[in-house]
């Protein structure tokens, strides 16, 4: 585990964050799943066949989805760095093993590299410019 980290702190922050995604998760899943027609409130004249019709429940339903993922992805991951919290293993880079600098913690609590391998990984390394060796 990096020195200097206040561990309780980053442990309560993670576990917020597991609440607030599991409760969003829950509202995406509960969203939709009503009769279609209550969601049309006063459009009385809403039909299925029409095109623009199906062409806007097809963004809903994907709308939906991405949502849904994203939720997923990221509850793994904080759920990936409390488990790093009680393996002792929390603030240390998967890739190179560095510590993960607390800038980055603070706003990204469930960062598992550096910045620079998670440059790497992005492959965004080779279009930042090169500092100016003066």
């Amino acid at each position: 585990m990096a020195e200097g980290l206040d561990v309780d702190q980053y442990r309560r922050l993670l576990r917020e964050e597991r609440d607030r995604l599991q409760g969003e998760s829950d509202f995406v899943d509960n969203t939709g799943n009503e009769d279609a027609s209550s969601d049309r409130g006063e459009l009385a004249d809403y039909d299925t066949n029409h095109p623009a019709d199906m062409a806007t429940e097809t963004f809903d339903r994907t709308r939906k989805m991405a949502l849904e993922t994203n939720d997923e992805d990221i509850l793994s991951q904080v759920n990936q760095a409390l488990q790093k919290i009680e393996d002792g293993t929390y603030g240390s880079c998967d890739r190179c093993g560095a510590a993960i600098p607390v800038e980055r913690l603070d706003i990204l609590p469930y960062a598992t590299f550096c910045i620079r391998c998670q440059d790497i990984l992005e492959g965004s390394v080779a279009s930042r410019p090169l500092p100016d060796p003066r």
